[in-house]
């Protein structure tokens, strides 16, 4: 008698730096600090095969990787992190309050955030502000991420969210 092989679930977490969780797949770009995956985010594709990953976690991660006002590195992300998700994939995404002081504390940070940049992730959010008049530059989105919650919480700013594919 066979039973079920049970899927795999795949758990990342982005720029893990010494963080390790059971279960969760680490991935860096210091060897210094033994991730399970050495790849610079800044560098596409990354190591890992489209689709592949059920829940993800990218804390501290986004103002390390993407210039300021290099809107092509930061869709290049975000396209890049939707490729290996998973329809319906879940995740967190934190990046300093660029109203708090610890947003410019980091000299190794490169772009600073409020939460209304991540409505340029989600085409609801954008159709949304399209339809209210909110003036917004349209980009065209090849990614598409649902947001669940965005929330300042101290000095940061937590972005849930569920990536959505839908069928062509």
């Amino acid at each position: 008698m066979r039973f079920p092989v049970e899927a795999i679930l795949m758990k990342l977490i982005l720029g893990a730096g010494s963080k390790r969780h059971e279960g969760w797949t680490s991935l860096d770009k210091m060897p210094s600090v033994n991730p399970d995956i050495i790849h610079d985010l800044s560098v596409y594709p990354w190591p890992i095969e489209s689709d592949s990953v059920d829940e993800f976690n990218a804390s501290h991660v986004l103002e390390h990787v993407v210039e300021q006002g290099k809107e092509e590195q930061f869709f290049a992300f975000f396209n890049e992190l939707w490729r290996i998700c998973k329809h319906g994939a879940t995740g967190l995404i934190i990046v300093p309050d660029a109203q708090k002081s610890g947003a410019f504390s980091d000299p190794g940070h490169k772009s600073f955030y409020s939460r209304g940049i991540f409505n340029f992730i989600s085409k609801i959010s954008m159709a949304s502000n399209k339809a209210s008049g909110t003036h917004c530059t349209e980009y065209p989105l090849e990614s598409d991420f649902n947001l669940t919650q965005v929330v300042q919480i101290n000095e940061d700013i937590h972005c849930a969210v569920q990536a959505v594919k839908r069928e062509m």
